[in-house]
C-alpha cells in the first residue's frame, strides 16, 4: 500500500501529538523519564527525510496544546524540538560511518552521539532559551539537563531504535524464517521485565530484580542483532512504565522521583549493553562472512584460473596437433609436387615446358613459404619461437639473401643495391636464420610492390651491439591510414575486396616480432607514389669466426659423391615412394621401399641396409615406433626421418627414438647428399675394418 504525501504528512502529525501528549502524561504523573516524541521524531526522520520535518514540528505544537501548554510556550518548545532534530539528523547524515540498517560498532556509535547525545543537548538548551522568550523563568541548569536531555536521551535510545528497528525487521529474511524463536525472545523478555520491575517498585524493594531480564536481552542481540536489542529494550522500557503506573509508591508519591531515575538508569544500562553486544558480534560476523566470501570467491577464482588453463592447454594442444598435421598433409603433396617438378625440369625439351616448370615450381614454393609464415606466426603466439644463436659472416648472409631475390627483381627489371657499411665486424653471433628472414620478407615486400626503379639494402652499427638495418625501395608508397596496420597479423595496407597485391599480411607481423626477440624495433618511413623505406635494429655479439667451419683449401674441387647404396625407404605415400626412388637411383644406389612401419622392420631384420629413410607418419606401425624396435633388436644402421612433421621438437623427439638424423619435405637435395654423405663416412671404417685379416 502506497500512502500519498499529503496522508503521510497527516499520519506523522497524529503521532507526533500523541507520543507528544503521551510524554506529558509520563512527566505530570511523574510515571517515566521519557519523552516518546522525541524518539518518534529522530526516528521518522531519518527514515523520511527533510519532507518530514512540518509535520513534527506541527504535531509536537498540537500536542503540546493538546497537553495544557500555552500556545507561546508550546510554540517555543515545538520550534527547539524541530530544530534539535534537524541539527542531529544533518550531524548523522554528514556521518559516514551512520548506516541504515545499524549493523557495526562505527554505526551504533554514530546514532548514540547525534541521537542520544547532540539531539537531547540540543533540545534541552533550545527549550530554555523558548521559556525565557515565552516569559518563563529559567529552570535550574542540573535539574534541566538530568530531565529534560535525560527523557530525550532515553526516548530516542529506545523508542527511536525500536522503530528503526521494526522497519529493519520487516525486510530481514531471518525474522521470517525464524519467527516462533523471535517470538518466544520477546515473550519471556515481556514477562521477566514484567516480574522485575513489578518487584523493584512495590515498596521500592528489590530493586536489583531490574536486572532480571539482561540474560534475555543478551540473547535477543546475540540471535538477532541490533533489532533483538532494540526491540528488546522497548519490551522492558513497556513492562516499566505499567510497573510503576501500577506502584504504590508512586501513587503515595513517595520519593517518586528516585524511582523513575532508577528505572531510567535500569533501562539505560540494559538498552546500551545489548545493543553493544549486538555491533560487537554483528562486527564480528561480518568479517567472517567477509573472509568467509573472500576465500570461496579466491578458490572459485582459482578453481575458475585453473579450469581456463587447461581449457587453454587443451586449446593450445588442440591448435599445435591441427597445425602439426596441417603442416604434414600439406608437405607430403608439396614433397612430390616440388620433388617431380624437379625431376620434369631435367627432362623437359623445349622453353614452353620449361616456362610452364618454372611457374610450378614458383607457386609451390610461394605455398610453401605461406604454410611456413601460418607455422611461425602460431608459434610466435604461444609463445614457443625460440632463437638458435650462431657464429656467422654477417656480410655473406646479406650476399645469401641479395642472390635469393635477385633473379625475382630481374624479372621485373629492377634494380638490387647493397651497402654495407665498412666499420661492421665480419663475425656476429645471433640468430642467423631468422635475421635473413626478415631481410627475405622486407626486400620481397620491396619487389611486390616496386614497379619501376631500384631497392637498396643498407647495413650499418650503432651504439651498444646495436645493427641497423634498412630497405628502401621506389615502390607505390603507404597511406598513413595503411601504415597503423602494417605490422598487425593478416593486416595489410589495402585490405580491400579488390586490391592488386596478394599475400597472407603475416610475413611484416613475423619479422617485427623477430626483431623484438632479437632486442630491436622495427619502423617504417614512407611517402605515397615516391616509396618507403622499412629499418629495424637488431642487438648482435661481435666475433672471432673461430667456430665456423672453414672451407676446403681447394673450393674449386667439388666433394666427391657417396659411393653406391642400398637404402631402405619407408614411405606410404604412392608419390613420394616414386620421387626419392628416382631421386636415389639416379644418385646410382639400390633402393626397396616399405609403406609401413612393420615393413620397414621385417624388410631391415631380413636383409642388411646401408641407411634407412622412415617417414614417421605411416599406417600400422609409425617410423618412432619402428626405429625403436630395429634399435631394441640391435639393428645399428643409421636411420634419418624423412617426414613432412617439421613443428619445433619433432627433430629432437626423432633423435630420441634412436634416429641418426632429420630429414625435413619437401626434400632439400643438398641435405639428401649431406645426409648420405655422412652414411658413407660411417661406412668406410666398418669397411676398411672387415678388410682387415
Amino acid at each position: 500500500m502506497k500512502w500519498s504525501r499529503s496522508a503521510q504528512f497527516l499520519l506523522l502529525v497524529v503521532v507526533q501529538a500523541l507520543t507528544t501528549r503521551l510524554g506529558i502524561a509520563f512527566l505530570t504523573d511523574n510515571i517515566a523519564g521519557m519523552w516518546p516524541a522525541s524518539g518518534v521524531a529522530m526516528a521518522v526522520m531519518i527514515l523520511v527525510g527533510w519532507r518530514a520535518l512540518p509535520a513534527i514540528a506541527f504535531g509536537t505544537l498540537i500536542g503540546q496544546v493538546w497537553g495544557g501548554t500555552p500556545f507561546p510556550v508550546a510554540a517555543g518548545d515545538s520550534t527547539a524540538a524541530a530544530v534539535a532534530v534537524a541539527i542531529s539528523y544533518t550531524a548523522l547524515k554528514r556521518t559516514r560511518a551512520f548506516q541504515l540498517p545499524i549493523e557495526s560498532t562505527a554505526s551504533l556509535l554514530a546514532w548514540w552521539v547525534g541521537g542520544v547525545v547532540i539531539m537531547p543537548l540540543t533540545s534541552a538548551t533550545l527549550g530554555q532559551v523558548s521559556h525565557w522568550a515565552a516569559g518563563s523563568p529559567f529552570d535550574d541548569p542540573v535539574t534541566a539537563y538530568r530531565f529534560w536531555a535525560a527523557d530525550d536521551a532515553i526516548a530516542v535510545i529506545i523508542v527511536g531504535s525500536a522503530i528503526l528497528a521494526a522497519t529493519d525487521v520487516i525486510k530481514r529474511q531471518r525474522w521470517r524464517e525464524h519467527s516462533a524463536e523471535a517470538a518466544a525472545a520477546i515473550v519471556s523478555c515481556a514477562l521477566l521485565s514484567h516480574i522485575a520491575f513489578n518487584s523493584a517498585t512495590e515498596a521500592h524493594r528489590y530493586v536489583w530484580m531490574q536486572h532480571l531480564p539482561v540474560p534475555v536481552m543478551v540473547w535477543m542481540a546475540v540471535r538477532f542483532g541490533f533489532p533483538g536489542a532494540a526491540i528488546g529494550s522497548f519490551v522492558m522500557a513497556a513492562a516499566a512504565i505499567l510497573a510503576v503506573m501500577a506502584s504504590n509508591v508512586v501513587r503515595a508519591q513517595v520519593d517518586a522521583n528516585a524511582l523513575v531515575f532508577e528505572c531510567q538508569v535500569a533501562l539505560l544500562v540494559t538498552t546500551l549493553t545489548s545493543m553493544a553486544i549486538a555491533a560487537v558480534i554483528e562486527d564480528r560476523n561480518r568479517k567472517e562472512r567477509a573472509l568467509t566470501e573472500s576465500e570461496r570467491t579466491t578458490k572459485e577464482l582459482l578453481a575458475s584460473e585453473a579450469h581456463l588453463r587447461v581449457e587453454a592447454q587443451a586449446a593450445s594442444k588442440a591448435k599445435g596437433e591441427f597445425l602439426a598435421n596441417m603442416s604434414h598433409e600439406i608437405r607430403t603433396p608439396m614433397n612430390g609436387i616440388i620433388g617431380l617438378t624437379e625431376l620434369a625440369f631435367a627432362i623437359a625439351e623445349s622453353t614452353e615446358q620449361r616456362e610452364y616448370l618454372e611457374g610450378v615450381k614458383f607457386s609451390a614454393h610461394s605455398l610453401l613459404h605461406v604454410l611456413n609464415d601460418i607455422l611461425d606466426s602460431s608459434k610466435i603466439e604461444a609463445g614457443k619461437l625460440d632463437l638458435v644463436p650462431v657464429e656467422f659472416a654477417l656480410r655473406e648472409t646479406l650476399n645469401g639473401v641479395i642472390a635469393s631475390v635477385r633473379t625475382v627483381a630481374g624479372t621485373k627489371g629492377l634494380e638490387i643495391h647493397q651497402n654495407v657499411d665498412d666499420g661492421l665486424a665480419q663475425y656476429y653471433f645471433g640468430d642467423d636464420l631468422r635475421l635473413r628472414q626478415i631481410l627475405f620478407n622486407l626486400l620481397n615486400n620491396a619487389i611486390k610492390f616496386t614497379h619501376q626503379g631500384s631497392i637498396e639494402l643498407r647495413a650499418h652499427a650503432e651504439a651498444g651491439m646495436m645493427i641497423h638495418f634498412s630497405v628502401r625501395d621506389t615502390g607505390i608508397g603507404i597511406s598513413p591510414s595503411g601504415l597503423s596496420r602494417l605490422f598487425k597479423p593478416f593486416q595489410q595496407a589495402d585490405n580491400s575486396g579488390t586490391r592488386k597485391y596478394g599475400g597472407t599480411g603475416l610475413g611484416l607481423s613475423i619479422s617485427s616480432r623477430l626483431v623484438e626477440m632479437m632486442g630491436g624495433r622495427v619502423w617504417v618511413e614512407s611517402e605515397l607514389e615516391k616509396g618507403s623505406t622499412f629499418h629495424f635494429t637488431v642487438r648482435l655479439e661481435v666475433r672471432d669466426g673461430e667456430s665456423i667451419p672453414k672451407p676446403l683449401a681447394d673450393a674449386a674441387v667439388a666433394p666427391s659423391p657417396p659411393p653406391p647404396m642400398r637404402i631402405l625407404v619407408a614411405e606410404d605415400n604412392p608419390v613420394n615412394q616414386k620421387l626419392i626412388s628416382k631421386i636415389l637411383e639416379r644418385m646410382g644406389h639400390s633402393v626397396t621401399l616399405a609403406a609401413t612401419g612393420r615393413e620397414a622392420v621385417a624388410f631391415a631384420t631380413a636383409a642388411g641396409f646401408d641407411c634407412i629413410l622412415m617417414d614417421v607418419q605411416m599406417p600400422e606401425m609409425d617410423g618412432l615406433d619402428a626405429t625403436r624396435m630395429l634399435r631394441a633388436q640391435g639393428t645399428q644402421t643409421p636411420v634419418y626421418a624423412l617426414t613432412a612433421r617439421a613443428m619445433d621438437g619433432d627433430e629432437q623427439i626423432c633423435r630420441a627414438a634412436g634416429m641418426n638424423g632429420y630429414l625435413v619435405k619437401p626434400l632439400d637435395l643438398s641435405r639428401l647428399r649431406q645426409a648420405l654423405s655422412e652414411v658413407a663416412g660411417t661406412l668406410a671404417p666398418v669397411a676398411a675394418q672387415s678388410a682387415t685379416p
